[in-house]
């Protein structure tokens, strides 16, 4: 985003346009309103009305000119923005893989794996229990199997409401979110603050 405001800041400027036999030339380079400051106003009557008459031979002109003008800036305004939604999508759409893959990866480093050994073990010692069973260790052990599955299931449920959370989030951001952030509501405006003529020096 801050590209972007750089390219805002950069259409916020002075305009020189040269006006030779009536028609507008191709304004001038660039300079801040600070550099051009050192004119100096005309008290000249003539001056005065000769400044008027060229405001006004050229205000037709100087409105398609800003037209124009604006019509660029909306343009240049939407490829930046464009660019940058490209970039800002890319982002986040690897910071959510990256994410999920943290999900995946703790999902194994996790007591699952623990848990499903405990059970596999637990199953192994049911079925060399003896035929019968006085003390009702087989029942233990059916217990504790059946506590180790719930507990199980449990975390797998946990870690894919997780996945589908993250999943829920990457698409309201990538497909909602960003696209609005990175859209131009309407056409940029180009509000001219004030019109200076400058008259060559007699």
């Amino acid at each position: 985003m801050n590209q972007l405001r750089e390219t805002f800041h950069r259409w916020v400027r002075t305009v020189a346009l040269p006006v030779r036999d009536g028609e507008f030339d191709e304004p001038l380079s660039h300079a801040s309103a600070w550099t051009l400051r050192g004119a100096c106003g005309s008290e000249d009557a003539i001056d005065r009305i000769l400044a008027g008459d060229v405001l006004e031979e050229m205000r037709a002109e100087l409105r398609r000119w800003l037209r124009n003008y604006t019509n660029e800036l909306t343009e240049c305004f939407r490829h930046r923005l464009r660019a940058d939604g490209e970039a800002a999508r890319k982002r986040e759409d690897d910071r959510y893989r990256q994410r999920q893959g943290e999900v995946s990866a703790l999902i194994e480093r996790s007591t699952m794996a623990r848990l499903t050994q405990e059970i596999a073990r637990l199953e192994t010692k049911k079925r060399q229990g003896r035929l019968f069973d006085p003390d009702e260790h087989l029942t233990e052990i059916e217990q504790s199997i059946e506590e180790r599955a719930e507990e199980l299931n449990r975390r797998r449920d946990h870690y894919e409401e997780i996945r589908g959370q993250l999943g829920r989030e990457r698409s309201r951001v990538l497909n909602h979110l960003l696209p609005a952030r990175f859209t131009l509501a309407g056409n940029a405006q180009v509000f001219p603050v004030a019109v200076e003529i400058r008259l060559p020096e007699h």
